[in-house]
């Protein structure tokens, strides 16, 4: 607990030291942020949004989940199956979502809708691997 609390106060130290440096229009005084923040939380608008934001987490994760255990038992049950997607899965699995995240506006546009897609992509490739190894193991 001690190490939390060096570690948050040399962090709010460089802060401030960044803030005195660099123009607060561009770099922020911490306490200034706090501030802001403190006001942010009490507002209901925050609250609505962060709640609609875990829902798309939410949703994105389920529908991830699901196509990862669908996809990863059909592979896993089929050594065949397996040779064959090894690498595309591997090449899949460690595309940046930075990196889908402007085909996906550009094909669909901004919406809730791409952040759930967009988020069940990660988890299902993640996944995939994980149900693929599992079964590999028993």
């Amino acid at each position: 607990m001690q190490k939390a609390f060096a570690i948050a106060g040399f962090s709010f130290s460089l802060w401030e030291l960044a803030a005195l440096v660099v123009s607060s229009n561009s770099f922020p005084h911490s306490w200034s942020v706090l501030a802001d923040f403190s006001t942010l939380v009490t507002e209901t608008i925050f609250w609505k949004d962060l709640s609609i934001t875990l829902w798309i987490a939410l949703l994105g994760f389920l529908v991830g989940t699901v196509a990862a255990l669908t996809i990863g038992i059909s592979i896993g049950l089929s050594r065949e199956a397996e040779l064959a997607s090894r690498g595309t899965l591997n090449f899949v699995r460690v595309i940046p979502s930075v990196v889908l995240l402007p085909l996906l506006i550009a094909s669909i546009g901004s919406s809730a809708r791409t952040a759930v897609i967009l988020s069940a992509f990660v988890v299902t490739f993640t996944f995939v691997i994980y149900v693929v190894r599992g079964i590999a193991d028993t």
